[in-house]
């Protein structure tokens, strides 16, 4: 988990763009399960040979 913070870091700063540097704990944990989420469909389109396109190409 520790290794996904930059990552939602990343997004955070996508999110606000920019403009603040800090968003709620409901946001951060929103973000947090979107980036969870994308792992798991890439995970899984990998385990099935899918083409990629699940919206997760924004990370």
């Amino acid at each position: 988990m520790e290794e996904l913070i930059p990552i939602v870091g990343k997004l955070t700063q996508r999110y606000t763009s920019l403009e603040r540097t800090s968003v709620t704990y409901e946001t951060a944990n929103q973000l947090m399960g979107v980036v969870l989420y994308c792992l798991r469909e890439a995970e899984y389109a990998s385990d099935h040979a899918l083409v990629s396109g699940g919206g997760c190409d924004m990370l």
